[in-house]
């Protein structure tokens, strides 16, 4: 992306998040609109210029797909983690405690790579 591209996204008022939540729901079409839908003074909001479009739009889609996707798997594994909690609560074994804090450890590793 290009330094007045990327000038005129902060200036949009448009942040990482806006951007997230508009591709969540309606994908690449959805990122063209808000770039392209004209402002107060007829310009529009990010930029028109079809070349520019076309290299930042799939770029900036790709990445909100592969952090979808890391968002995912990191709730799945929580998932997880949470029912081996819960099954080694209920067989009572000395185990459990040994088990526990490894699980613990891995809830802590996986919030430091959270998104």
């Amino acid at each position: 992306m290009k330094t007045a591209t990327g000038e005129n996204v902060a200036s949009s008022g448009l942040k990482l998040k806006h951007l997230q939540t508009i591709f969540n729901r309606n994908g690449e079409d959805g990122l063209y609109n808000i770039f392209t839908v004209k402002n107060s003074e007829g310009l529009p909001r990010v930029t028109s210029v079809k070349s520019t479009l076309e290299s930042v739009i799939p770029k900036s889609a790709s990445y909100f797909e592969n952090k979808k996707k890391t968002v995912f798997i990191y709730c799945s594994m929580m998932q997880i983690v949470s029912k081996v909690c819960q099954v080694i609560i209920k067989l009572k074994f000395s185990i459990k405690l040994n088990l526990c804090t490894v699980a613990t450890k891995m809830i802590r590793i996986y919030r430091q790579v959270e998104p």
